[in-house]
């Protein structure tokens, strides 16, 4: 059983790699 404070925070997780991985690809064009 899987709480959902864990999907949320898996979601979370998500999301903060993909503003990493779009602030490295424009640092990157600088």
């Amino acid at each position: 059983m899987e709480a959902p404070y864990s999907i949320v925070f898996d979601q979370a997780e998500n999301r903060m790699h993909v503003q990493n991985a779009i602030m490295l690809r424009l640092l990157g064009k600088g």
